[in-house]
């Protein structure tokens, strides 16, 4: 295409005319002396500037091919929807009088736009096999670490007569791994569920001061483990048409992930409240632990979202919790909103759900 034509091109050129090809001839001087009727339509950028940018590179390639140049480059212009790019081809001719240059402009925005969709998809592919393969390493982790415990327990127990102290202590234990492994499959399966469009709640009248009471009883134990206070404030009448075991598992969720980022000797605060203005029960759940990076805020809602890996392995979980929550309090009708000072500085947790009427 871009070998030097020998033989009159006239011909040619009247063929690409007529086949609606942008193209223009170009003398020595690197002025224009005619061009096809899609020329101008090819040309007709969105900005003065643009226009005045694409004639001096055209000018400038038809130089350079008739300087012996292979020319096929890309030029961008403007930016956002209105975004083109254009390929401008150049080849030198040889009419029986003097040496000129036929270029040649095709507008190849889709081209690119379809390219770089491409390239996205792909490393949207790459990420999420990345974040699966990392979740199913997670999870074999999360699922050993209660059966260990609940099997260490139980072989103690077998090999040996032990003391009624001791005996409690066993059970308490086996009773908290086996009940922190049933969360865990309760979440996968919730997960399975919205993913699947299965979602179902049981609704009824519930008192949303309940429902996080109940809650705050299910991480009391860890928080104590931490030196972690638990401030609560529930205030009554604060009534939801709601699926109560729902309203509670996220509620944990908030709490638990509240107390495990909490430095030891920290304090979490929830708290109930009505707001008559709005129409909603609150939920408000504050702690002053590692707190969210500014990068990572945006994507707390994500699954499998728990920033650094090496925060992930220091507290463990799968990265479900927020994105749980966020799907149950959305399918309650209600918002759940996370403000953060940045690392260091605490996370706070806002959820609204509208009042039974």
């Amino acid at each position: 295409m871009f070998e030097r034509m020998k033989t009159d091109p006239k011909s040619i050129l009247r063929a690409l005319d007529h086949a609606g090809v942008a193209f223009a001839v170009y003398d020595e001087r690197g002025e224009r002396v005619s061009s096809s009727e899609a020329w101008g339509a090819a040309m007709d950028l969105s900005s003065a500037a643009d226009r005045s940018a694409a004639r001096e590179r055209v000018r400038a390639a038809a130089q350079r091919a008739i300087a012996g140049e292979s020319v096929c480059e890309h030029f961008d212009f403007g930016e956002g929807e209105g975004a083109r790019c254009l390929r401008v081809s150049a080849v030198a001719v040889e009419p029986r009088d003097e040496r000129c240059a036929v270029v040649w402009v095709a507008d190849v925005s889709e081209t690119v736009r379809a390219h770089a969709k491409a390239r996205d998809h792909a490393a949207r592919a790459a990420k999420a096999e990345a974040a699966k393969d990392q979740f199913l390493a997670t999870l074999s982790h999360e699922l050993r670490t209660p059966l260990a415990t609940i099997l260490g327990w139980t072989q103690l127990l077998r090999g040996r007569t032990p003391d009624a102290a001791t005996v409690d202590g066993a059970v308490s234990t086996i009773d908290r791994a086996a009940r922190a492994q049933l969360r865990l499959i309760d979440d996968i399966l919730v997960a399975a569920r919205v993913v699947a469009g299965a979602l179902r709640l049981e609704r009824r009248r519930v008192d949303v001061a309940i429902a996080v009471s109940k809650a705050a009883d299910a991480v009391r134990l860890t928080a104590e483990q931490k030196d972690v206070r638990l401030d609560l404030r529930l205030s009554e009448g604060c009534l939801v048409d709601g699926d109560p075991g729902r309203i509670e598992h996220v509620a944990y969720h908030l709490l638990g992930n509240a107390v495990k980022f909490s430095a030891r000797g920290g304090a979490v605060s929830v708290a109930v409240e009505r707001d008559d203005e709005r129409g909603a029960a609150t939920i408000a759940v504050r702690d002053d632990g590692v707190g969210i990076t500014p990068e990572l805020l945006p994507r707390v809602f994500e699954r499998f979202t728990q920033g650094e890996s090496g925060l992930t392995r220091q507290h463990g979980g799968l990265g479900l919790g927020l994105s749980l929550a966020r799907t149950l309090v959305e399918a309650h009708g209600g918002t759940i909103h996370v403000e953060s000072g940045g690392q260091g500085r605490g996370t706070t947790v806002l959820v609204r759900m509208p009042l039974a009427s």
